[in-house]
């Protein structure tokens, strides 16, 4: 159902042009920040509308989120840091400020097994290799590229004993590792605290078998440069001021913002 609208969204774009997009608020994550997305697109259109006509647009399917985006001249956007890093080449995006959680833009991954972890070295963050021997599936929300590199720096330099099976959600690849899907889970380490706090049951059957170092959290963007355009993007970014903004952008996972300067900038897309 949720697809189907998504699509007659598409659609409706792609007729109507820029004037549909300046107005609208687009979010996509492979993160199980929240999966109600009649509640979050609710919660957040309750909030836009009191500042004018403007309107949120979460996507469930990526490939439908990057040909709007592709499709839109015009735009708001907040998307995973490393999904911003994929589309930064071939889109005219421009980060603004990134979430902000506990205090810090990052994140870090995960991988989570039913498996047990062979010493406390296999957990160290930056851990150049564990030392066990990892064979089997690891499930994945992220990039094969990401997953890759991961699985080459953190857990085994034979990268062909793991097999890459890519999921929709980081959720999904949770539940592949529980019900015995997978081996392994690649997943950001707040998606997973969420999971154990909701399925407590589960903790004592899974394990931590390596941590990454610090990913980026979510990215603020913009394309374009109309006046509505900017008038948006102020209005989600002084969010975290007021009480409604902050229960709207906890549903996101999000306490607050940091305004990127130019050398902020410049160093997000990996020029210095």
């Amino acid at each position: 159902m949720l697809k189907t609208l998504l699509a007659a969204l598409l659609m409706t774009i792609l007729s109507l042009g820029n004037a549909s997009a300046q107005d609208t608020f687009y979010y996509f994550s492979a993160q199980e920040h929240n999966k109600d997305y009649q509640k979050l697109k609710f919660t957040f259109d309750s909030y836009l509308s009191r500042h004018g006509e403007f309107i949120m647009q979460p996507f469930e399917d990526k490939k439908v989120f990057e040909r709007v985006l592709k499709a839109s001249n015009n735009g708001v956007f907040l998307l995973s840091g490393e999904h911003y890093h994929q589309l930064r080449q071939t889109t005219s995006l421009s980060a603004l400020a990134i979430a902000m959680t506990n205090d810090s833009i990052h994140n870090r991954y995960m991988v989570i097994s039913q498996l047990p972890a062979k010493s406390d070295d296999a957990i160290k963050p930056n851990h150049p290799k564990t030392e066990q021997n990892l064979r089997g599936t690891i499930a994945t929300a992220s990039s094969h590229k990401l997953t890759q590199n991961y699985i080459n720096k953190y857990l085994t330099a034979n990268a062909d004993s793991l097999h890459i099976l890519t999921v929709p959600k980081e959720i999904d690849a949770l539940l592949s590792v529980s019900f015995g899907i997978a081996e392994f889970a690649l997943v950001s380490e707040r998606v997973y605290t969420r999971f154990i706090e909701r399925s407590p049951k589960l903790q004592s059957r899974l394990n931590v078998v390596a941590r990454t170092g610090n990913q980026l959290n979510l990215v603020l963007c913009e394309q374009g440069t109309s006046a509505l355009q900017h008038a948006l993007t102020q209005i989600i970014i002084d969010m975290p001021t007021n009480d409604p903004g902050k229960k709207a952008l906890s549903l996101l996972g999000i306490e607050d913002w940091k305004i990127l300067s130019p050398h902020d900038r410049s160093y997000l897309e990996g020029k210095q």
